[in-house]
């Protein structure tokens, strides 16, 4: 356990000793800072210092200490450990400093991280302990009686430190066994002319050769490599021109006896002696340096590389902050030189602002790279970048505090993934029911083009759009609705209101028939984009064609600051929108065509319909007056009459049906609605139908609710059930049952007619309500009927606003069911338009 005894330490005749000591040991040979570095390295520490004990600590040798214990002479004693080596008198060792009680607070241990120390004591030569030499780690340590075998040998070199009374010997005079052949570092003497006058074991060792066998010759001669000749006689006149006691660190390649070569460092310095200087080097083997550099270049090169080709962004910075390392991906979007600096980095960031996911500015200290330099780790963060001149980008970032072995902190790394496009298609995909729905209400082509290009632009952060239409690929295009961002001023007209093929953005995607991008309006030397560009402060511009049933329709046309292209996955979803609006285009094409076919055939049945209902009835009355004057005795002229009345009654029905239906698809037949009570309507319509049904061996069941009250015409709501029952009851030759159910369900008055008869074969039902239509069972069943009846049912329920369709029945029953669903209330401008299921 160490202690201290401060009567040791402040006793009079050794701080004079110590002091004695300091200038003894600097007046030495031998270089107490390498002294420090072989024990350190012998003991595999970081950290190694020789000092003596005085007023302060005196820090005469040391190696691997941390500013500012790296430059100091003398520190307070706060810092020393040499305290208790001298107090003590004998080797100290502390496993771990954490673990005392007191030293665990030792400045050495707060401020700079030592778990760990090992000491020998120096003596002068009374005895008298003035300082100590000291190794030292940042990790706990169990200490061995070897490793303070090896220690106390190392101190041997310089205990006991002579009286600086006594002269010192000269280099000539020292006996190198009792000193320079107890280190393990080899050490050579020369002359001025760089002949080896002294040659230690550690050499013999190093080289294979003996002390006898280079005496008197120069380095180069034998046992060096690089520099030779006039380049050692170069080097030799340096290190002599160099002041006494300021050491040199020199480098080079050395040969051994078997001829092999090896890098060396040597620490070089000269001294006095009365046979002119003697040139002192202490020689080090480095093999295993350089073997570990070249390996860590390699390395270095290898990540390199692997970071240049990476998609991904990094950026890692110091303990300090300071960038040292920008992926190629980075740089390139930060539009860096390749020799960039530190200083770039920190002139560029300037100009980058960044976003959290609400759009909040973010703050230095919120910055990822800032969070993991203060300890945290980010996983999955989510960021807005935006540098001037360019569009926003979305990144998705990791980062986390890079840390030693020993748990120092060194830095931190930051990774980015550009997740803009990945954005951009879950906005567009997020607009696209928007759109849809933006369709489906719109009142005409410009309001449809309009929110269609709204919705896109507004998502892409883009600043203005504009719809084109044509009618032939080969042919101009029309400009038929444009839309600006606010504060982008009025763009209309900025381009021509018709485009030829090959002409602006939007001639050009036209022309292409694909979409088309221009990274640089102004590049093209087309005035009108020119125009565009300086008028809306666009820089480029993007063309998605619109396709109709039959090819090409027209051209949206985006335009943006940006000059990124976007990505194939973004065209892609753009043209999918745009084929919303080029289905809506269909849509309105096939419903104009649909709405002229009925108009010319409602005319047609109107004028068809007016101009036999007259003859008709003339004939009608006709045999009326006939059959009243017609002799009972001749029964066949009358049968003939009966005959000719009730066939024209049978024309002048379907005449009126016709017309009937005509008028209600036409919209000319107004509904005259009022609040109706529709149970009671269908126990009417079921009262009538009873003989039928009788005469038919059908039997009629009701399913109804006590009451259930709508806004309809009653004429024709009695109409639409006295035809789903008739229908009902005469497609059942074979008798069964009808059954007819009525109930509320979502605001709507649902009516279900299911019958036991033929029902309708699978591949027909999509015709069951056309006007017409019979199904192929009924007609070779002998059936009689014209096909109106369900047609007219139809539209009914839809100027009605309700829907009508046919069921599934079970699989092994037979017969049709008939569902029509009726709105309790009228329907609103604003409630979408009925489906038929």
């Amino acid at each position: 356990m160490p202690t201290l005894d401060m009567g040791t330490l402040q006793q009079p005749e050794r701080l004079a000793a110590a002091e004695r000591a300091e200038r003894t040991l600097a007046g030495l040979v031998l270089p107490c800072d390498r002294l420090a570095r072989l024990a350190s390295r012998l003991l595999d520490v970081p950290m190694g210092a020789i000092c003596l004990v005085s007023g302060d600590e005196i820090l005469v040798g040391r190696h691997g200490l941390a500013a500012p214990l790296d430059d100091a002479r003398r520190v307070p004693m706060d810092y020393s450990f040499g305290k208790y080596i001298v107090s003590a008198d004998a080797p100290v060792a502390v496993p771990d400093l954490l673990a005392h009680p007191e030293l665990r607070h030792h400045r050495l241990t707060t401020e700079h991280g030592i778990r760990s120390f090992l000491g020998v004591p120096l003596h002068d030569t009374t005895g008298a302990a003035v300082g100590s030499i000291v190794v030292a780690g940042t990790l706990a340590r169990d200490w061995t009686d070897r490793d303070v075998a090896v220690l106390t040998e190392i101190a041997g070199v310089l205990d006991p430190i002579p009286d600086v009374r006594t002269p010192i010997a000269t280099m000539p005079d020292l006996d190198s066994a009792m000193v320079l052949d107890q280190i393990n570092e080899a050490f050579i003497g020369s002359d001025a002319d760089g002949r080896i006058i002294s040659w230690n074991r550690a050499a013999e060792r190093m080289f294979g050769w003996s002390a006898a066998e280079v005496h008197g010759l120069r380095w180069d001669e034998r046992i060096l490599a690089e520099p030779v000749g006039k380049e050692f006689d170069a080097l030799v006149a340096e290190v002599l021109a160099t002041p006494s006691g300021q050491p040199r660190v020199e480098q080079g390649i050395a040969r051994r006896r078997d001829g092999t070569e090896f890098p060396v460092e040597g620490l070089v310095h000269t001294m006095g002696s009365p046979n002119g200087p003697i040139v002192c080097t202490f020689l080090l083997d480095v093999s295993d340096r350089v073997e570990t550099a070249r390996a860590v270049g390699d390395q270095q090169s290898l990540l390199a590389e692997i970071l240049e080709g990476l998609h991904t962004m990094l950026v890692v910075c110091d303990v300090d902050g300071s960038v040292v390392l920008l992926s190629r991906t980075l740089r390139e979007f930060l539009e860096m030189p390749e020799d960039w600096t530190p200083t770039d980095v920190s002139g560029i960031s300037n100009t980058v602002s960044r976003w959290d996911p609400d759009g909040r500015p973010m703050s230095k200290e919120q910055y990822p790279l800032t969070r993991a330099l203060a300890g945290e780790v980010l996983s999955g963060a989510v960021l807005t970048f935006g540098v001037e001149g360019k569009d926003r980008r979305d990144f998705l970032v990791n980062a986390r505090p890079v840390v030693s072995a020993d748990g120092r902190r060194l830095g931190a790394v930051e990774v980015l993934k550009d997740i803009t496009e990945q954005r951009l298609i879950e906005r567009l995909r997020a607009c696209e029911p928007e759109i849809v729905k933006a369709l489906a209400y719109a009142r005409g082509v410009r309001e449809a083009g309009l929110a269609t290009i709204a919705a896109i632009a507004t998502t892409l952060r883009w600043p203005f759009a504009q719809v084109w239409l044509g009618e032939d690929a080969n042919q101009p295009i029309y400009q038929m609705a444009f839309w600006a961002a606010p504060g982008r001023g009025n763009g209309y007209g900025i381009e021509r209101e018709v485009l030829k093929r090959g002409e602006g953005v939007s001639g050009r995607a036209w022309s292409a028939g694909e979409v088309y991008w221009l990274g640089d309006l102004e590049a093209v030397g087309d005035p009108l984009l020119t125009e565009l560009a300086t008028r809306v402060g666009v820089r480029a511009g993007l063309g998605v064609p619109v396709r109709g049933a039959d090819g090409p329709v027209g051209v949206l046309a985006l335009f943006t600051e940006d000059q990124n292209e976007p990505g194939e996955a973004t065209k892609a979803m753009l043209a999918g929108l745009a084929a919303h609006f080029g289905a809506y285009l269909a849509r309105r094409q096939a419903a104009g065509f649909a709405a002229e076919l009925g108009r010319s055939r409602n005319d047609f049945v109107s004028l068809v319909g007016h101009e036999i209902r007259t003859p008709l009835t003339s004939i009608s009355s006709c045999a009326d007056l006939l059959l009243a004057d017609a002799d009972e005795g001749i029964p066949v002229e009358r049968e003939m009459l009966v005959m000719m009345k009730r066939q024209s009654q049978h024309l002048r029905f379907i005449v009126e049906d016709l017309l009937d239906l005509a008028g209600l698809e036409s919209g000319h037949i107004p509904l005259r609605r009022s609040e109706v009570e529709l149970v009671e309507v269908v126990r009417a319509a079921v009262s009538a139908e009873r003989d039928l049904a009788e005469a038919n061996h059908v039997e009629l069941l009701t399913d109804l609710p006590d009451s259930l009250r709508l806004t309809a015409d009653p004429a024709r709501l009695r109409q639409l059930v006295d035809n789903l029952l008739s229908n009902a009851v005469k497609y059942s030759p074979d008798g069964g049952q009808v059954r007819l159910r009525v109930h509320e369900v979502d605001d709507l008055a649902e009516m279900i007619v299911e019958d036991q008869g033929v029902g309708v074969p699978a591949d027909e039902r999509d015709r069951l309500f056309t006007r017409f239509f019979r199904a192929s069972n009924t007609v070779n069943s002998g059936i009689q009927g014209v096909g109106l009846g369900l047609a007219i049912a139809r539209a009914i329920v839809e100027a009605h606003g309700g829907t009508i369709g046919i069921g599934e029945l079970a699989e092994a029953q037979r017969g049709t069911l008939l569902t029509v669903r009726l709105p309790l209330r009228p329907p609103t401008v604003d409630d979408p338009p009925a489906v038929r299921p």
